[in-house]
């Protein structure tokens, strides 16, 4: 898998699944989603969490 690159002061929509395999730890994204929340607890930009129901 690829790297991660996020300008900074960017708005990351991300879906539900994210927000879940990051709770749930789940090893295949684990390292791809690190650098995400690292820079997001630095201050580097910010998210919100989709949901769509169909």
């Amino acid at each position: 898998m690829g790297s991660l690159v996020i300008p900074d002061d960017s708005l990351i929509c991300i879906d539900t699944s994210i927000a879940i395999y990051t709770v749930e730890q789940v090893p295949v994204y684990a390292a791809l989603l690190e650098p995400l929340w690292e820079k997001f607890a630095a201050g580097g930009f910010a998210y919100v969490v989709v949901s769509y129901s169909c």
